[in-house]
């Protein structure tokens, strides 16, 4: 519909778009709508003239009335125009009734006099409908602002607008109104994910009458995005919906468009629109007739030895032990700033790449993933001066089977996607998930898509003056426990390269007490080999006992409590330099007797007593494992922890259900409540959702459930109880387990005493909330099943012993005979009598647990 009196009409289709025809209605004439009149070869300015009174409300009250409706037309007379061209008039009438007609007598058109229609019976019908509507209260115009320019893109971006589609240009890109009132805003928009074939194409043409008849005309929703480029600020990508339905999706699903992925973040649903070219590929329609669809490659297991950078990996092929570099494909790591000096170290200078190293380091050393070859990107001409790019073998890269390694470092903005050429097959077998998670990262604007500062390194590795300078300080830093670090680099068996976290300073450490051959000798070659094998790029621990001339610390490093010197001892890659008690020297001639490494052709000049090595079981060292406190139970009978490498996985998780459920909310009361349920359900305090575990049906549309992953208890109404979205949320391999509960090795509370309960909770809260703690079990009760435990804080001091030398803290020691365990119980008895000679908290009023443990709840 033109204005109020001039519509466009077609045919019926016949195989194809029908032929269309531009008619106005005889004798009458409505208020001319607001134009816009071009520049004149003259110099004549552009022009711009508003709507005449009415103009907009008869062409609206006519669009609503006629749009997408049957007619009837009768031709009655042609008008000459400029030219040779011409304009029909004629009668349309629908469902019997004619619209000329009631255009007049609604008071939105006149009639055109003319003396020469004065015995036309229509005509004279038409003059009284005329005079009738003349009679009547006038209608009231309103005043429209038409605005043909955008003056700020910003004011409309990202916004969800009324409108009306003016016109189609192509199947892919519109004219429309946008209605915000009083203003009337034309843009040009781009449906955002796809491109349709130009009008010139048989296809074309087939997207642009598909559009038209779904859309010109209409009132749609528009939700548009981004501004198409600086240079043109009314065009703009964007979704346009009837309804629920995104007029993309459909043109897809008849291979009538292409997906873009250069505007595809950009669409309201752009899983949507990727389903839907798959529906068309596999059914081959129209750009897709031809469509072969590709074999899914095999994958390979392999074991990660070396993260090079954000994108690159060394991984070893566990048949042939054969070691190759591979790339994430579709990914790029963090961008190098502009402005970063050549000679810095990207690794650590480059914002956020350290991050994303560290990111894959601690997921990926070691471990066996499935690597699956997507695509060969062959080598690339460098800039003048610089070496040409090699050959990249490009592969997705699975750990567990199920998480996607790029995936997960877009997800977490720690990497970009590539945005291949649509036409451009080379690109990762997961790309569609790739850009799924891209667009998640830069809605919470996480990683390079916010604000981000490099990381300020400290080299001491080839600085001797910088490393005199801080030795005096790492050597105190490392006196009250091991210095964590993390192995960069081993240039040899008993030398490597160091990154100390806590102090972001690099240094070189050279293991003391040992000597060993240089990497270049056979020996020494075998000896780099198995410590890089055990070292590089895990997380280490390390003393400081002296330095050399050159600035290399001198030193123990420790893998999981082992020490490294001593095991190339014990390897035989290694000799005794200047021994650190017994066990260098025993490590030393025990590879001597087995004609290891360096002992292979040994041949001994005495043959010696074979002694009994006796072992005290005290002794032993037990690997501690590293957790974080989720929760203290009320009355301080137990606690629970989780692991802190389950940390950034189960913030991942926990995301990503929220994000399923928010944006597929649950059907209140659709979850079927059954004991022992793994569901997700919502914490009060908080009112996000949460893997919980149902325990009781309290009745009264309130459930009690436990929280897996934290312990803490709460009672859900039903209706912020659900099913977990997918399997992949359940407590299968890959995914962070439960926290654990345990108990206090070695202590107790009196049951009856609340106030010593609450005091004790809200001081072992206060020394463990938040901080990393080093667990060990120490006894479990045979009965319940419970395991007991010690902590250890950053210093390596017992925590909960700590708390028994405040009088936190009653001992309990009943039962426990275990030779093993004398030493700490026999710690754990003096804390407790030098608070009861201090008279501190729960002994304030003397010493209860002789005469009194009844009564204190201290009975068993």
């Amino acid at each position: 519909v033109l204005s109020g009196d001039t519509v466009i009409l077609r045919e019926k289709p016949r195989g194809g778009p029908p032929q269309e025809y531009s008619v106005s209605f005889a004798f009458i004439q409505a208020p001319k709508i607001a134009r816009k009149v071009p520049p004149k070869e003259n110099g004549e300015e552009a022009k711009f003239i508003p709507d005449d009174p009415l103009a907009w409300e008869a062409r609206e009250f006519l669009r609503k009335k006629l749009i997408g409706k049957e007619v009837v037309y009768k031709f009655e007379y042609s008008v000459s125009l400029s030219g040779t061209k011409s304009r029909e008039c004629g009668f349309i009438s629908h469902d019997g009734e004619d619209i000329g007609e009631l255009m007049v007598s609604e008071g939105y058109a006149t009639v055109i006099r003319r003396k020469a229609n004065e015995n036309n019976e229509y005509y004279n019908n038409l003059i009284k409908l005329e005079e009738e509507a003349a009679s009547k209260p006038k209608k009231e115009s309103k005043k429209r602002v038409v605005k043909y320019d955008v003056d700020d893109p910003t004011e409309i971006e990202r916004k969800t607008f009324r409108g009306i589609v003016e016109d189609v240009i192509d199947g892919s890109t519109l004219r429309i109104g946008l209605l915000l009132d009083p203003v009337y805003q034309y843009i040009t928009l781009i449906l955002a994910g796809i491109k349709c074939p130009v009008v010139s194409d048989n296809i074309g043409v087939q997207a642009k009458f598909f559009t038209e008849s779904k859309l010109l005309n209409k009132d749609v929703e528009v939700k548009v995005e981004q501004v198409f480029s600086e240079s043109q600020k009314n065009k703009f990508y964007g979704s346009v919906l009837i309804g629920p339905n995104n007029i993309a999706e459909f043109l897809l699903k008849e291979g009538m468009a292409r997906l873009m992925s250069n505007s595809l973040s950009s669409s309201v649903n752009p899983s949507a629109l990727r389903n839907a070219e798959k529906e068309a590929k596999s059914k081959r329609l129209r750009l897709f007739k031809d469509y072969v669809e590709a074999k899914s490659p095999k994958s390979v297991t392999y074991e990660v030895v070396e993260i090079i950078n954000g994108d690159a990996l060394r991984v070893r092929n566990l048949q042939t032990n054969d070691v190759k570099k591979i790339f994430l494909s579709s990914i790029r790591p963090p961008p190098k700033p502009d402005n970063l000096n050549d000679k810095l170290k990207p690794l650590y200078d480059v914002p956020l790449m350290f991050e994303a190293r560290e990111f894959l380091r601690k997921r990926l050393i070691g471990k066996r993933v499935q690597v699956t070859t997507d695509y060969i990107q062959p080598p690339l001409k460098s800039e003048t001066g610089k070496p040409d790019l090699a050959e990249k073998e490009c592969c997705t890269v699975l750990l567990n089977d199920t998480i996607n390694i790029a995936e997960a470092l877009v997800s977490k903005g720690l990497a970009t996607v590539v945005k291949h050429r649509d036409n451009d097959d080379k690109r990762s077998s997961q790309y569609d998930a790739l850009l799924d998670a891209e667009m998640k990262a830069q809605k919470t604007k996480r990683g390079v898509h916010g604000s981000t500062t490099p990381l300020r390194v400290v080299d001491l590795s080839n600085d001797v003056h910088k490393a005199k300078h801080y030795f005096d300080f790492l050597v105190r830093a490392g006196s009250s426990s091991k210095l964590e670090a993390v192995v960069e680099y081993v240039y040899s068996s008993s030398r490597v390269k160091l990154f100390v976290p806590k102090e972001n300073c690099l240094l070189n450490l050279i293991l003391a007490g040992i000597t060993a051959p240089k990497a270049t000798d056979p020996e020494g070659n075998e000896g780099l080999n198995f410590i890089r094998s055990l070292i590089h790029q895990r997380d280490v621990e390390i003393t400081i006992e002296s330095m050399d001339k050159l600035g290399n610390y001198i030193g123990y490093l420790f893998l999981d409590n082992k020490n490294m010197s001593l095991e190339l001892l014990r390897s035989g890659y290694a000799q005794v330099r200047d021994a650190k008690g017994n066990q260098f020297v025993a490590a030393e001639e025990e590879a001597k007797s087995k004609k290891l490494g360096l002992w292979k052709n040994y041949v001994e000049n005495e043959v010696k007593p074979e002694e009994e090595e006796i072992v005290n079981e005290s002794e032993k060292e037990v690997t501690r494992i590293e957790v974080v406190i989720t929760h203290v139970c009320p009355q301080m009978s137990s606690i629970f922890a989780q692991l802190t490498e389950n940390e950034a996985l189960l913030d991942e998780l926990l995301t990503e259900l929220r994000e399923e459920l928010t944006a597929k909310p649950p059907l209140p009361g659709s979850f079927q409540i059954k004991k022992g349920e793994i569901c997700a359900a919502k914490y009060s305090a908080d009112g996000q959702w949460y893997r919980a575990k149902v325990e009781k049906n309290l009745g009264n549309n309130t459930v009690s459930v436990i929280f897996i992953d934290y312990g803490n208890r709460d009672n859900v109404s039903t209706k912020d109880l659900a099913p977990l979205p997918s399997s992949k949320f359940g407590l299968q391999p890959g995914n962070p387990s439960p926290a654990k509960e345990y108990g206090l090795a070695f202590v107790t509370l009196p049951t009856s005493d609340l106030d010593a309960i609450q005091e004790a909770r809200e001081a072992f809260m206060a020394d463990t909330s938040d901080k990393r703690l080093k667990l060990k079990k120490e006894y479990k009760d045979p009965t319940t099943g419970m395991e007991y435990v010690t902590l250890l804080n950053d210093k390596n001091e017992d925590v909960v012993l700590d708390l028994v030398k405040e009088g936190f803290f009653v001992l309990d020691v009943k039962g426990r005979r275990e030779k093993r365990l004398e030493k700490i119980i026999a710690a754990y008895k003096e804390a407790q009598e030098a608070a009861k000679r201090k008279r501190l908290n729960i002994w304030r009023y003397g010493d209860f647990t002789e005469d009194d443990a009844i009564e204190f709840g201290l009975g068993k």
